[in-house]
């Protein structure tokens, strides 16, 4: 074997490792450290700290009264509930909804604060912190919904001293379009591998939908690009661990298309990578625990990168096992797969390319989130895609 063919050889072996790696053997690791270290599991307990649920809102005049009275649906002690709005200078009417609201049921803890112009998610979550007194804070979106239980879940952790931010569960009740579909199982492989990174340490994903925290430890975002990942890689900086809880379910409709769902995507994983490239001083510190040493390398440093390991996966292996057995033997065992997948689907109605489809699917928008990171071509104001406002 000449020195081309172990260069090549070498590439394929640690791309696929990789790759492997973020995908298949890093979920693997975090269950055999939970089983070993079960000491390390947060002490819930029923816990009823006074809760503002903060609705950053813009152009969501269809939506945010239902939000409301969903949040008032809740079990919670609606004494130790109180909801605020903070509306970004929406032109259809959303602050007029929620002040219609207030009207009409007075005895609902609910306020409103409306800015004058609209300077994004993050500004208006300052501003509902500057007002905001309850002790434990949860931002949420307009089109979000919460099963009844979900905020007494989320605070059941607050009780354990150590947890300083908390998310949920996204559920799917419905995976009835090809959007629901590819959604649906990308958020199965994320559920479990948030729940499996709170419970070793912290998790570095929350939600904006369901982003929970302490007021005491973040009482300003200041100018940061992503409310809910800068949550998370503050709160874990400031010593405490971030955790999702899996009965803390919460739902919201998808774009309906796939352009929408990609812009949508495609906005969350660039803030995601500038927030987590802020943080990369905790890169393998020991001080913040599994979180510095095995969480956030696999965040930081492998997951904007999969596209690209991909790729060079891809044309490695064509290149050392076309070497190997010969690229029409390559091609004919490519398309034996390929006319098998196809029968398989035919008698059974399964179509197993769709897992694949969906995995180069996450992989395009990382990619394309990449490039506008690096290039800083992309507007951090965030706006849900129209079709979820329904």
């Amino acid at each position: 074997m000449n020195v081309g063919d172990t260069i090549v050889q070498s590439l394929f072996f640690v791309s696929f490792f990789l790759l492997a790696w973020v995908f298949g053997i890093y979920p693997l690791v975090l269950m055999f450290i939970r089983t070993v270290r079960g000491g390390a599991r947060i002490q819930k307990a029923t816990y009823f700290p006074p809760v503002t649920v903060m609705v950053p809102t813009y152009q969501e005049a269809n939506v945010v009264e239902r939000r409301i009275q969903n949040i008032f649906e809740s079990d919670y002690p609606h004494d130790k509930l109180e909801v605020l709005i903070v509306d970004s200078a929406s032109t259809d009417g959303t602050a007029e909804v929620v002040k219609r609201f207030i009207r009409q049921y007075p005895d609902k803890p609910v306020r409103v604060i409306e800015e004058d112009v609209r300077r994004g998610k993050v500004a208006a979550i300052n501003a509902g912190l500057q007002v905001a007194q309850r002790e434990i804070i949860i931002v949420t979106d307009g089109p979000t919904l919460y099963e009844p239980d979900t905020i007494r879940h989320v605070t059941s952790n607050f009780a354990d001293p150590r947890v300083g931010a908390v998310t949920g569960r996204f559920g799917f009740p419905k995976r009835d379009t090809e959007v629901n579909h590819a959604e649906g199982m990308a958020w199965d492989f994320k559920n479990v591998l948030r729940q499996l990174e709170g419970d070793v340490d912290s998790t570095s994903f929350v939600s904006g939908e369901l982003c929970a925290f302490r007021k005491s430890l973040i009482s300003d975002l200041g100018q940061v690009s992503a409310d809910d990942s800068y949550v998370a890689y503050r709160t874990r900086q400031l010593g405490y661990r971030v955790v999702a809880e899996p009965k803390a379910t919460y739902y919201e409709k998808k774009p309906a298309s796939f352009s929408e769902l990609q812009m949508q995507k495609t906005k969350s994983a660039t803030v995601g990578m500038i927030e987590s490239w802020r943080f990369r001083h905790m890169l393998l510190r020991p001080r913040y625990g599994l979180f510095g040493l095995l969480i956030f390398p696999t965040k930081l440093l492998f997951s904007p990168l999969s596209p690209f390991l991909l790729i060079l996966s891809v044309l490695t292996g064509i290149a050392w096992l076309g070497r190997e057995v010969g690229f029409i033997m390559l091609a004919s065992m490519a398309g034996f797969i390929l006319l098998g997948s196809l029968l398989i689907q035919i008698v059974t109605g399964k179509n197993i390319f769709k897992a694949g489809l969906i995995f180069l699917f996450n992989e395009w928008i990382i990619l394309r989130s990449f490039f506008k990171w690096v290039s800083g071509n992309f507007d951090v104001r965030w706006e849900k895609a129209a079709s979820i406002r329904d």
